[in-house]
This record gives C-alpha cells, structure tokens and sequence, in this order.
C-alpha cells in the first residue's frame, strides 16, 4: 500500500495528458517511492495511449496503465481508478488538468481532520473555474481535481454512479458525501490548472449533461432536504436549463463566462455578454435533445429505487 495514488480518468485528451503527467512529477517527486499513478484509458480513439507509454521512463513515479475495450463512461472509470489503486489518500485529477502549486505536508495534516481537501482551479486563459459559488466554498461539488482518504470511502453506500456516463457523476457522488456527513475543505493554496477547450459542437455533452442532471434529481429526491447546500437540482434547475437551450447558451463552458449567486447577473450574461453556444443546431433540434434527455433519464430511474444503505 502506498500513500498517495493518484487517478486519472482518461478519454482522448492526447493534447493535454502529457503535460498533467508532467506536473504530477514535478510536484510528488519528493514522494516518488510512495506514490503510483493509476490511468484508465476509456478506450481512446486518439493517440493518448501511445502518448502515456512513451512517457513511461521519463516518470519518477511507477504508472499502472489500463485500457477500456469498450466506452464505458465516467462513472464506471473513476471506479475502476478506485478498485486498481492501493494508497491510502486518493488524488483524482482529470487528464486536461495540471497541478501548479500543491503543500503536500499541509494537505496530510488536514486529512487526520477532513475526508476531501479541494484546490482553487484556474482556466488557462485567467478565468476562476472552480470554486466560484458561494456553495462551492462551502463543499466540493466537481471532480477535475480533488482528493479523498480510502477510508473515507467506505462511510459511503457506494462509489460513483455508474448510470452516469458522462456529467454529473461528481454533484451526485458529493451530494452523497455530505449525506453521509464527509467533511470538505477547500485549499486556497493548493493551485490547479483547466485546460481551456477548443469549442466545438458536442451533442453528447449536452445530452449527457441534461440526462445526468434529471437522473440525479430523481434519485435523490427523496433525501435533498437533508442536504443543507444549495445544488443545481430540482424544477427551478430545469426551468433555467430550458431558458439556456432557448437561448442557445452553454451554462456547462465556464471558461467563457462567469456565473454568479445573482440570478440578476446570471440573465444579464445570458442576454447581453458574450458566450459561447451550446450546438450548431435549430431551436427545434436543441428542444428534441432536451426533452429526450428528460424522458430517458426518467426511464432509468424507473428501473430502480434508490435507497440509502447503511
């Protein structure tokens, strides 16, 4: 077992992995014998995995590399990141993200007191990612670079939902955290950096984005009010979606606008600043998406019935 393992889901990010391994290096080379990184490759169509075995003599730390045969999505991945990992605190950091200042020995002694430490994330063009919010202060609620004790994970009924293949795996797995009364800490000394991405269109973000949102407030509805922080679930949350696909505005890129804890605020971005849009697609198009997005998150639901195990 060592101390640090440090997880990194990767899916066609043959631009950015290599740099996230640099910082990674540079940062734990001090801990070197005590760390491993574990990289899960979720059957990428790029060169990404001929770019982390190229990189397997240049790391001072020992890389354990596993590759999916099918796409299984975010969930499953960042599970099997777990299940492949032996240390005892678990750094998960997405494959467009680079480490740029990190106090290990400040962010141990909080582990004996909290169960997540969090850092401040900076997009690449200067813009704050993460956290922005007033709530996002309070807990962490996004997964692009975090990390948690092992042993804090078995407080928990289970790991990341594997229904949710891409977006809001991270809001429903720390909304069970704090169910489960986790305690978080942001660090505003520890230093993260985003890569901003090229904006293109990406119908399966959206789709997935809209499904994971609805799925998760399904789920967990019958336990949000015990929930004391304010999250992006409920009507009022598909109400502003709704208004965001009208108006074509991408509320997922936060690399190209701001939000804020003022609704006044966030119309006026929505109506008078500049923002990138959600697909190249008709009002029609986006509308049809949505509504399938709701109707097949409703379905998996269905299937089941969520109840918290002890």
């Amino acid at each position: 077992m060592v101390e640090f393992s440090i997880l990194i889901p990767l899916y066609n990010s043959e631009s950015t992995i290599e740099k996230t391994l640099i910082s990674i290096n540079l940062f734990f080379k001090r801990y070197k014998k005590n760390c491993e990184i574990v990289i899960i490759d979720d059957a990428s169509s790029d060169n990404s995995k001929n770019i982390v075995k190229n990189y397997f003599k240049k790391s001072l730390i020992k890389i354990i590399y596993f590759r999916c045969k099918k796409h299984k999505g975010v969930g499953y991945v960042r599970n099997l990141c777990i299940r492949k990992s032996t240390g005892k605190y678990l750094l998960f950091i997405d494959s467009d993200v680079f480490i740029k200042n990190i106090k290990i020995d400040k962010i141990i002694k909080l582990l004996e007191k909290y169960d997540i430490i969090y850092p401040i994330t900076y997009f690449d063009n200067g813009k704050i990612k993460y956290p922005v919010l007033k709530s996002e202060f309070k807990y962490c609620l996004n997964t692009s670079i975090f990390i948690i004790k092992r042993d804090s994970l078995n407080k928990l009924d289970s790991l990341f939902d594997e229904n949710l293949e891409f977006g809001f795996e991270d809001l429903e797995f720390f909304l069970r955290c704090n169910l489960f009364k986790l305690k978080s800490k942001f660090l505003s000394s520890w230093v993260a950096l985003h890569a901003t991405k090229i904006k293109k269109d990406n119908y399966a973000r959206f789709y997935g984005e809209i499904k994971g949102m609805f799925y998760t407030y399904l789920k967990l509805r019958p336990f949000l009010k015990r929930i004391k922080l304010k999250h992006k679930l409920g009507f009022m949350s598909i109400f502003k979606y709704l208004i965001c696909v009208i108006f074509n505005f991408n509320f997922f890129d936060r690399s190209s606008y701001t939000p804020s804890d003022s609704n006044i605020k966030n119309i006026k971005t929505l109506l008078f600043e500049k923002h990138s849009y959600l697909i190249k697609a008709s009002l029609w198009i986006r509308l049809k998406i949505f509504f399938s997005a709701l109707i097949d998150a409703y379905k998996k639901t269905k299937t089941f019935k969520y109840k918290i195990k002890k």
